[in-house]
């Protein structure tokens, strides 16, 4: 029985005639649970395919096509399926029986053929299932499209071509459709025929889109004068249309009519009701060396960007592109001013105030950096971030004082025990090491450690100090044990731990350690390379070992005094 069938009987409100006096309880039976187990299959599968769970309705309708193999749904939906994991050969065999099942649907057809036509090596069979469908539904216009497009695609481009007229003939001409002309023929290597295809519409019905496609063709083509014609033509049509007023542009500067060109920009870009986006994307292009025009008058782009930002004062989506086009010329402080009145403008804004804050870093400008932290935690009393950030640039200007301070501060707006509060806490411990006074900093690790125990950052830099003192090696042992077990894939991490083991006198077990650390960033630091081949050089390995300080003396940095000069001592074998 048809599954149509079944449904139609199992949702009809009331059997009506004579006809159900004849149907038998039983038989009713057992349609009802056909249908049930037919309708659940269906929905299930329905529910899959729109997830885009191919495989699930592949498994759940293959068994069920054997059991019922007249059902052209089931046939539908695995077809698709198979086709969506690529089984071109199995999806097209299952869309056919689809079609065997119910000849006449629409969509069982349309999708058969359309497999037919794009994974069957000769898809002749496909094509004349298409002009069939067409000849049945001779009112589908997009049958008439998909099938123009597959004549193209097939290398029969005149037949395409005449599809085409006859849509002409019975639609009229409009924008889509020469478009779609003007695309076969291009795709087809007749650049002429397809420029004037445009040409002939634009005259019977001028239209901005057909002239920039016009324009856009002879732009392509080194044909300036007639671009510039045609981006003119669309721009009277429509003064607004934006991508007119862009290929006007660049037709402009390309013929070296450079006081034209910045007539036409300073109007656009000084109109309020040119978007901002438009503006903003125009002077990234400026920004971008490959994409940069040249100019006789560099200084009028200046005046275009001004011009931006006052017809859309402080638009954040401006902002950044006019600070960094200053930034691009070399205009740092206009950049800075402009980064600046953005932050003024939006004040609680945190991504306009970062923004600002990490261009202070580019120019190396850390106590401005650290003063505009400062500035924007005043504005947004509370949001610890900022004294975070303020943290990291005065740790870079080695002030100290204001390093605890602020940690202070974090300590008490964040709720004891919370990541912030830890973070803060471990801060000053760090800092009063770098302050020379270890006791202090101790203290305040033990502290930490009993609040988080497994803070990684605070067990590995309390093991490390203690390993540099040569003090409590078991101690320092068991917590860089714990920070490796916690971050086993930090490089820092993994140094400590070998290089406690090394001191311990286990350069057996310290050497995979180390082999471990230069997979996760140790070998970019001097430090751990020194480390490693110190390590090599106590198992006797020298010459490796010299490889490995060699390559520590070209990593080592100007602040790296005391460390380039030990490693020269070893190459020179003292």
């Amino acid at each position: 029985m048809k599954l149509s069938e079944i449904l139609r009987r199992r949702f009809l409100p009331v059997l009506t005639g004579l006809a159900a006096l004849f149907l038998s309880v039983s038989e009713a039976a057992a349609q009802y649970a056909e249908a049930d187990v037919l309708n659940d299959a269906l929905l299930k599968a329905s529910q899959s395919y729109a997830d885009g769970d191919y495989n699930a309705v592949i498994s759940q309708l293959d068994p069920l096509c054997e059991q019922y193999p007249g059902e052209g749904a089931l046939w539908y939906y695995l077809g698709m399926s198979r086709l969506y994991r690529r089984d071109y050969e199995a999806g097209t065999r299952d869309l056919g029986k689809a079609v065997e099942c119910d000849p006449r649907n629409y969509w069982y057809r349309y999708y058969y053929n359309l497999a037919r036509v794009y994974y069957r090596e000769d898809p002749a069979e496909g094509i004349a299932g298409y002009e069939e469908l067409l000849r049945d539904y001779p009112a589908r216009a997009d049958l008439n499209y998909q099938l123009a497009d597959i004549y193209m695609r097939s290398g029969r481009t005149d037949e395409g071509l005449a599809l085409l007229d006859k849509i002409e003939e019975l639609q009229g001409r409009d924008e889509v459709m020469t478009m779609y002309r003007y695309e076969i023929l291009s795709s087809a290597g007749r650049d002429e025929e397809a420029v004037a295809a445009l040409i002939s519409f634009n005259e019977e019905y001028p239209s901005p889109r057909i002239l920039n496609e016009i324009g856009t063709f002879y732009q392509a083509h080194d044909r300036d004068t007639l671009a510039r014609d045609a981006f003119s033509a669309a721009r009277a049509l429509d003064p607004t249309d934006l991508t007119a007023t862009l290929g006007l542009s660049e037709t402009l500067v390309s013929l070296g009519e450079e006081d034209q060109w910045y007539e036409l920009m300073r109007g656009v870009m000084a109109d309020r009701a040119t978007p901002a986006s438009f503006s903003a994307s125009y002077l990234q292009n400026q920004s971008n060396p490959y994409s940069r025009r040249v100019f006789k008058h560099p200084e009028r782009i200046d005046t275009l960007a001004d011009l931006a930002l006052a017809a859309h004062p402080a638009d954040t989506s401006l902002i950044r592109p006019a600070g960094l086009y200053f930034n691009s010329t070399g205009n740092t402080a206009k950049a800075r001013e402009i980064f600046l009145e953005g932050v003024q403008a939006y004040p609680h804004d945190w991504d306009q105030q970062l923004f600002y804050i990490q261009y202070l870093v580019f120019l190396e400008d850390l106590q401005a950096a650290s003063d505009a932290a400062d500035a924007g935690f005043a504005e947004n009393p509370g949001d610890v971030r900022y004294l975070e950030l303020k943290n990291y640039l005065d740790y870079q200007r080695k002030d100290y004082e204001s390093l605890l301070r602020t940690s202070e501060k974090i300590m008490d707006l964040s709720a004891k025990g919370s990541d912030s509060y830890i973070s803060a806490y471990a801060n000053m411990g760090d800092i009063y090491h770098e302050m020379g006074n270890d006791k202090e900093a101790f203290k305040i690790y033990k502290k930490v450690l009993k609040l988080k125990p497994d803070h990684a950052p605070t067990l590995n830099n309390y093991a490390y100090y203690l390993s540099i003192q040569g003090k409590q090696l078991k101690k320092a042992y068991q917590m860089s044990k714990k920070s490796v077990e916690v971050d086993p894939d930090n490089g820092t991490y993994l140094d400590t731990f070998g290089w406690i083991l090394h001191l311990m006198g286990k350069d057996i077990e310290a050497k995979p350690i180390f082999k471990q650390a230069l997979l996760y960033g140790g070998s970019d630091s001097a430090v751990i390379l020194d480390h490693y081949a110190r390590v090599l050089e106590a198992l006797k390995e020298n010459e490796l070992a010299k490889v490995y300080w060699r390559q520590a003396l070209t990593k080592a940095g100007d602040d790296d005094a005391a460390l380039k000069d030990s490693i020269r001592e070893k190459l020179a074998g003292k």
